[in-house]
């Protein structure tokens, strides 16, 4: 489900007219969502950027803050070139040429719990080959969602351990929609933002036998996969072959292509998971079909953009990749941290984790 455009955007056009020069972005998603963590919640949003002039411009500061209902200042982080190591360097590409569209994703996502956000602002400065130019500067503004992350119950079972999650160096996270290749293929959004790669493991934490040669080296593959809540199939695709390869091209007919063998469920309220890369020929339902949590709908393989046989799980706003990703709290896991086990009733996971699953 879609949310309305909630976002102010000011460019401030400074020392010139706009008829000459200009750079414009947006706060994506419209209205970023807050995902509960264990280290407080995370705002995983991106800034997109278009340079308008015809010069290039250099990002040169960038500072973010969170704000509360009556616009007070609960925190305030930034990005500069100060420092003989400055944090600006964390920042790629920042250089952007004429007419040249750009994703920054953003650096500070970690907020307290105690925080209660209202709003977020965005303001990144620019400077030009221009001597004595002044920068130019860019301010964005979003309100957060007031949806909350959904609960479901875990897709696997067994020993597993969360191979990628979305963390901020997590690949799932960093979706860079705004490259062409990407645009070009259909993409304007990131539906994995708060997606999973799961594997199955021994006790030793090990994800396969020694030097795996095949798909069944892999503790992961054929492992039954259930949905997570009950809801309607809305899309099911079974027949790639698991020998973790896609042609890129498909994206222009199926957006989820990528996803080799998926199904997708609607759970209603605008909430939609896809279970992905499973075993060819494995679908036990189909589109239109009623599901219940906890029901075998699949089993996890090796099909389409993978290295190796697991399940990519997320949720999104939608029934594929155009839509946005949505973030989960999963119920009913242990966590097993070295030899100690963690239950947990109603919890969030990550990258490298180590989880029971009954």
């Amino acid at each position: 489900m879609k949310h309305p455009l909630r976002i102010v955007c000011a460019c401030l056009l400074l020392g010139s007219s706009p008829a000459t020069w200009g750079v414009n972005g947006r706060i994506l998603p419209v209205e970023p969502m807050a995902e509960p963590t264990e280290l407080g919640l995370a705002y995983n949003f991106d800034i997109l950027v278009q340079n308008d002039e015809k010069t290039a411009l250099t990002l040169d500061h960038v500072r973010v803050e969170f704000l509360d209902a009556q616009g007070g200042l609960l925190l305030r982080k930034e990005i500069s070139g100060n420092g003989s190591s400055p944090n600006l360097l964390m920042i790629p590409n920042r250089k952007l040429e004429p007419g040249e569209e750009r994703l920054y994703f953003n650096p500070f996502p970690r907020v307290p719990g105690r925080a209660h956000v209202a709003r977020i602002t965005a303001r990144l400065e620019f400077s030009t080959p221009v001597e004595d130019a002044p920068p130019r500067t860019l301010e964005l503004s979003a309100a957060v969602s007031t949806r909350a992350a959904p609960a479901v119950a875990m897709p696997i079972s067994g020993r597993m351990f969360v191979w990628d999650g979305h963390d901020e160096l997590g690949h799932h996270r960093r979706w860079d929609y705004s490259i062409p290749f990407l645009r070009q293929l259909g993409f304007s959004s990131n539906g994995m933002r708060y997606s999973y790669d799961f594997v199955l493991v021994d006790e030793r934490n090990e994800m396969s036998k020694a030097d795996p040669k095949s798909n069944e080296d892999w503790l992961a593959f054929g492992n039954p996969v259930r949905a997570v809540e009950s809801g309607t199939v809305v899309k099911v695709v079974s027949t790639h072959p698991d020998d973790g390869s896609f042609d890129a091209q498909q994206s222009l007919q199926d957006i989820n292509a990528l996803l080799g063998n998926y199904v997708v469920i609607d759970h209603g309220d605008g909430v939609f998971s896809a279970y992905a890369h499973l075993r060819q020929d494995s679908a036990r339902v189909r589109a239109g079909d009623a599901v219940r949590r906890g029901q075998p709908i699949a089993a996890v393989g090796n099909s389409g953009s993978s290295n190796f046989p697991h399940l990519h799980f997320q949720l999104m706003d939608g029934p594929d990749m155009h839509g946005e990703g949505v973030p989960a709290l999963f119920r009913d896991f242990e966590r097993a941290p070295g030899a100690s086990r963690v239950k947990v009733k109603r919890g969030p996971v990550d990258t490298g984790e180590v989880l029971i699953v009954r």
